[in-house]
This record gives C-alpha cells, structure tokens and sequence, in this order.
C-alpha cells in the first residue's frame, strides 16, 4: 500500500491443510480484486459480505486470536501506511 501496487495473493497447493485456510481464503478474495483492494480495508470487505458470513467470522476470529494485526485489518489504499 505504501508504494501504491496491488498485490496478488496466489494460493498455495496445500492452503486447505492450513488452520487458517478461511482467512487465507478472505484475504486473498480481498487482495486480488483491485476494486475491493482500493476502495475498502479488509475489515470492511470483510463486514460488506454479512455478520453472519463465513468472512467475517474468519477475519474476526484472526483478530481476537492475533490482536496485534487489529490495525492493519483497517489500512486502505489510499490512506496512510
């Protein structure tokens, strides 16, 4: 985000074996659609698919288990990094 490129988040061949497959899943629904990467955090992203949704629980779960990423799940593209 500081230097203003896009990521693209490529998926592992074994992802799924992961314990955080679901926020593997979000964050890279999040990083490789540059409409979404520049226009919402991933909070929002996250908060724009539903409460209720399995992206939100993911994102929220990482959250309350890794309290020091909070920060970074609300920085947006354009604002400061």
């Amino acid at each position: 985000m500081r230097y203003r490129c896009l990521p693209y988040v490529m998926r592992f061949a074994r992802y799924s074996e992961s314990p955080y497959r679901g926020m593997y899943i979000t964050l890279a629904r999040w990083c490789n659609q540059p409409g979404f990467f520049k226009k919402k955090s991933l909070w929002e992203f996250a908060e724009s698919n539903g409460r209720n949704s399995a992206c939100f629980r993911y994102v929220d779960e990482f959250a309350a288990q890794f309290p020091e990423v909070e920060p970074y799940l609300h920085l947006k593209f354009g604002g400061s990094v």
